[in-house]
């Protein structure tokens, strides 16, 4: 809840993450934070593909980057297939970054690094690897596969918000535009 515009201390809100179907039995902590920096990320006019089969990733990275106010819309896919199918539709707008989770069942990060890799017009694209455990082979892999960072997600919501920050300033730069060189 915000405060008075007359409290002294800065705007403060409770945080709380939505418990959907199986998820309800997971615990992850309610974070006090306080409001994010707003700031202005430019961006190609292109729109950002999120790789993710968690429900409550899915819409913590969203609400992180609304609350950065990137105007690139999110697209999710929560499988491996579903971005695959997504990226090679016929006249389907190839996005900016791609935010990648690692672990998903069937076709999963390592798998689809390897496939985007292997496609010429595909791997221009950059790819931030974000996963909850990355093991040092994972990470090796995923950077010689052409992904541009590995992160690990952060337990808590203030954290996210600063490595989507991160990621976006460093994304937003015009060399960076059209994603690493090969």
């Amino acid at each position: 809840m915000w405060r008075g515009a007359g409290d002294r201390q800065a705007p403060r809100r409770v945080v709380r993450r939505p418990r959907v179907g199986d998820l309800a039995g997971r615990r992850r902590e309610h974070v006090l934070l306080q409001r994010p920096q707003e700031v202005t990320v430019e961006l190609p006019d292109r729109p950002v593909l999120l790789v993710e089969d968690d429900y409550v990733d899915q819409l913590l990275v969203k609400r992180a980057v609304c609350d950065l106010r990137v105007s690139n819309p999110v697209e999710v896919a929560a499988t491996g297939e579903g971005a695959l199918a997504r990226l090679r539709a016929a006249g389907a707008q190839e996005p900016c970054l791609i935010l990648l989770d690692l672990h998903m069942p069937r076709l999963g990060g390592l798998e689809l690094l390897r496939i985007l890799h292997g496609d010429a017009r595909l791997q221009r694209i950059p790819v931030v690897v974000l996963t909850t455990l990355a093991h040092e082979p994972e990470r090796v892999a995923s950077l010689e596969l052409g992904a541009a960072a590995v992160l690990t997600k952060p337990m808590d919501y203030r954290r996210l918000v600063d490595d989507m920050r991160g990621i976006y300033h460093l994304w937003s730069r015009a060399d960076h535009a059209a994603g690493p060189e090969s």
